[in-house]
């Protein structure tokens, strides 16, 4: 029977340690272990309460390996749903994003389209710039006709 206390006694230790690693605050309170403690229902025999500091979910703990059991457990599950509503959370802040960068997306094409039009719409207007510009050139550039060819003797005789 020494053997089962020391086998008891070492599970309640090593259950303590991974309690107090789990963020737990640990109290002993003064009563005897016969007596009937009311925070698990109508269980018998709590040595130890155990209070979550994140969860402040109470648990009572005895050395019996059912109640072990139920109170980890217990501890176990209320940290899982609280990762669960914050992966939820996290999803919905995702999915929350995901939408406002599909509208920013679709704001962005637009944009893009609109400046799409605007450049081409500019070079319309640049090319036609342009040919005004050679148009006017060209009425502006009068090409000589044929020049008559002059007499150089008769310049001659006229200046001597």
């Amino acid at each position: 029977m020494s053997d089962s206390n020391s086998i008891g006694d070492n599970f309640e230790q090593l259950v303590l340690c991974l309690l107090l690693s789990a963020n737990v605050v640990v109290s002993r309170p003064n009563l005897p272990s016969d007596q009937e403690i009311d925070i698990m229902g109508s269980y018998h025999g709590f040595a130890i309460i155990v209070q979550c500091k994140d969860l402040n979910v109470p648990i009572g703990v005895s050395s019996s390996g059912n109640t072990w059991s139920i109170c980890l457990e217990e501890l176990i599950n209320q940290k899982v749903l609280k990762e669960i509503r914050e992966l939820q959370n996290d999803f919905e802040k995702l999915v929350q994003e995901n939408k406002d960068l599909k509208e920013s997306n679709k704001d962005l094409k637009k944009s893009n389209k609109e400046l799409h039009k605007h450049i081409l719409q500019i070079e319309k207007n640049i090319i036609k710039e342009i040919k005004l510009i050679k148009q006017d050139l060209n009425e502006k550039i009068v090409v000589p006709e044929k020049e008559e060819k002059i007499n150089i003797s008769s310049f001659n005789n006229y200046l001597f």
